[in-house]
């Protein structure tokens, strides 16, 4: 069993909240939603279930992320047990579909992917 993770949501939302430019993440997190959604979404938190993954694992995040901001996903993913795990930081994308993410759809999707060998050169 293996999985990937393209931007996933909200890895250490109260940093994602202080360091992102989505100003609903503020609101809801530092007291403009409710009460109640305020601590579910403490409580959803990447962090507090990235200790349960035992699977292989690629994560991806963009270093210009204004919305879920790298440093909590980094967060996330070094809480990751896994022995045989891969975290991709790009520094070119923000929000959003990275290359790898648009290959691994259309490999999902039956097919073929472009530009697959300048993508793959960026990592030699």
């Amino acid at each position: 069993t293996s999985a990937y993770a393209t931007v996933p949501c909200y890895a250490d939302v109260e940093m994602s909240a202080r360091l992102g430019n989505f100003g609903d993440t503020r609101d809801i997190v530092f007291g403009g939603g409710a009460a109640r959604m305020r601590e579910a979404w403490r409580y959803l938190d990447a962090v507090n279930f990235a200790h349960r993954i035992q699977c292989e694992m690629i994560v991806e995040a963009g270093m210009l992320d204004g919305i879920c901001p790298a440093p909590g996903i980094v967060d996330a993913f070094s809480r990751i047990p896994s022995k045989r795990k891969i975290l991709l930081l790009n520094p070119e994308i923000g929000h959003g579909h990275s290359p790898i993410g648009r290959h691994l759809g259309a490999l999902a999707a039956g097919e073929e992917p472009k530009n697959w060998d300048e993508y793959v050169g960026q990592f030699k």
